[in-house]
């Protein structure tokens, strides 16, 4: 009987036992966060992924697709690499194997802005880690076709459009504005400009740059004392520019311009990412005290794109420059695109 009661307690404390460690392993095993145990299996399978790319100009009045160039920034690497859509028809354009299944980290997709060919009309595409347990990953850029500005000035003290003949039409900048028969303005001692410019795409359902800012120089080696600088005044569609920090090359690129305003939007593209005709521009500079100015300023329409470093590969910059060394090609246009108001 003795012995029979003996197992009975070791077969109870084996149960007992056996319970607590079952009862253990349940509460200490490890959240994973893993709910979908197909993915583990899926990229077993599929360790590389293609990605599926087109480009959409979504300034066209109809549906239209173009071949561009893009980054392609692993995030979890920090690698960047250029590629190019080379495929206009609207088919998803494949590239084989450039996504890492399962990369928890995901990828970014960067539109290149090309020497006045395309500009971003979306900064950053963002490919989720979620999304990578798919094969192919597709995606569309947004781009928009880049076009020249043009614009027209009225002088808001002398009240006449300014101008060759003081001519109401559009210019494309370059552009030289005065008044009355092409003859340059008058300040005088004491006096001051006060001009309002309308800007616009030279060519309709196309855009002025990705980003873009205003330069303005009022001064140079025999001209430092004409115009006062804390009068300058710039309003775009009616609210004051802050002025923008520049980055060394671009700083160096644009040494000839005292002043650069960023503006909220390229001429062309509204703030709320939708794109309308004109945007207005004022200006408004005093002379010196006691002082007739004969230096004609210059304002200078700037574009800011996105591009790889010539430094560092692995490095996607946003400036007016294409190059972040002594070459410091301007993204925009070769010429200029400047607005001069013609004093004397």
């Amino acid at each position: 009987m003795k012995k029979i009661l003996m197992v009975l307690m070791v077969v109870l404390m084996m149960f007992t036992s056996a319970c607590q460690l079952s009862e253990q392993s349940v509460i200490t095993q490890p959240d994973t966060g893993k709910t979908i145990t197909g993915e583990e299996d899926f990229c077993a399978n599929n360790p590389s992924l293609d990605l599926g790319v087109r480009a959409l100009n979504i300034l066209a009045t109809s549906t239209e697709y173009d071949n561009a160039s893009f980054y392609l920034k692993n995030l979890k690497t920090g690698s960047v690499v250029e590629r190019a859509i080379d495929d206009s028809t609207g088919v998803f354009d494949t590239h084989s194997n450039v996504l890492k299944c399962g990369n928890d980290a995901g990828y970014e997709i960067i539109v290149k802005t090309t020497q006045d060919g395309l500009n971003a009309g979306e900064d950053v595409i963002v490919i989720k880690p979620e999304e990578l347990f798919q094969d192919p990953v597709e995606k569309t850029l947004k781009i928009s076709k880049h076009t020249l500005v043009q614009a027209k000035a009225y002088d808001a003290d002398g009240r006449v459009a300014m101008g060759v003949g003081a001519v109401t039409a559009y210019d494309t900048l370059p552009a030289v504005f005065n008044e009355t028969s092409g003859s340059a303005i008058t300040i005088g001692a004491d006096g001051y400009l006060d001009v309002e410019f309308t800007l616009a795409p030279a060519t309709s359902n196309e855009a002025g740059g990705k980003e873009a800012m205003i330069c303005v120089n009022y001064a140079d080696d025999s001209n430092v004392d004409d115009w006062e600088e804390t009068s300058l005044d710039l309003m775009f569609e009616g609210t004051g520019l802050s002025e923008a920090t520049l980055s060394a090359n671009d700083a160096m690129a644009l040494s000839a311009y005292e002043k650069c305003y960023a503006l909220p939007h390229p001429v062309g593209k509204t703030t709320a990412g939708e794109y309308d005709s004109v945007s207005k521009l004022n200006f408004y500079i005093k002379s010196q005290a006691g002082v007739n100015p004969d230096f004609s300023p210059v304002l200078r329409y700037v574009e800011l794109g996105s591009y790889q470093s010539s430094k560092d590969q692995d490095n996607v910059l946003t400036g007016v420059v294409a190059q972040d060394n002594s070459a410091r090609t301007f993204l925009g246009s070769a010429t200029a695109s400047t607005i001069t108001v013609a004093i004397v």
